[in-house]
């Protein structure tokens, strides 16, 4: 099923993940960075992949996806950059019907729908410092509010994210928090 912001589940995470582990690479520290993906993907953790713009963050986080959740749950790509403040909220952790003007049926979130998938958030870097603390409540506690409930639900979704910014720099500027980067 297609979320209201256009954000499509992928069954499996898709064919792309398993080719790029599948390449025959010849880059030392591409194929050092693949072996890594190989052990962490079973596993998980939390992940934070760093690179610039345009050196396949996304494929790599489908590649780890396929590794260790393919069969447990989908992979949700977000965009986080894409995803207006105002409902990064009520897409990612869900709503309940009538939290809001216009929340007209209950949303689980893409959390909850991702069952034991992964949720990969893209250029994390550029939400809130707001969001950033509820998203560091679900990797510490493993649980979601959704917007307009009083109690919390559990989720089970691995949590990989992207940038191409240095987190260190941001969290020195106050821009990110320090507790999640480290968790990350």
């Amino acid at each position: 099923s297609e979320v209201s912001t256009g954000v499509s589940p992928r069954i499996g995470g898709s064919a792309r993940g398993t080719r790029l582990l599948q390449g025959g690479w010849e880059s030392p520290r591409f194929k050092a960075m693949l072996d890594e993906c190989r052990k962490l993907g079973p596993t998980a953790l939390p992940l934070l992949l760093l690179g610039e713009t345009g050196t396949g963050k996304s494929l790599l986080a489908e590649a780890v996806h396929d590794l260790g959740r393919r069969n447990d749950g989908e992979f949700f790509p977000v965009n986080c950059a894409a995803l207006p403040e105002a409902l990064q909220e009520s897409e990612l952790f869900g709503h309940r019907k009538g939290a809001f003007t216009g929340a007209e049926r209950e949303h689980p979130g893409i959390f909850r729908e991702a069952g034991r998938g992964t949720v990969f958030l893209d250029e994390i870097d550029k939400t809130t410092r707001e969001f950033q603390a509820k998203l560091l409540h679900v990797l510490d506690c493993r649980e979601v509010r959704p917007v307009g409930s009083s109690r919390p639900v559990a989720v089970d979704a691995r949590i990989v994210c992207a940038t191409n910014r240095n987190l260190d720099v941001l969290v020195k500027e106050g821009r990110f928090l320090d507790d999640l980067h480290h968790r990350l």
